[in-house]
């Protein structure tokens, strides 16, 4: 086992893993920030008053 973590371990990684890892980290960074403005915006909606949000700017049924 030693020798398989040495080997592993003593060897470069190829650039195409490199980018790989980059892009990944990037997508993962996206996604964060995208569900912390969904948790944010639906705490927002959240706290807005029941009354406002059954509101309709006009009849449903014309």
């Amino acid at each position: 086992m030693a020798k398989a973590l040495y080997g592993h371990v003593g060897h470069a990684p190829s650039k195409r893993l490199i980018d790989e890892v980059v892009q990944l980290r990037a997508r993962v960074r996206s996604l964060e920030s995208e569900l912390a403005q969904l948790q944010a915006h639906e705490t927002q909606v959240e706290t807005e008053k029941p009354e406002e949000l059954l509101r309709l700017s006009e009849p449903a049924l014309t």
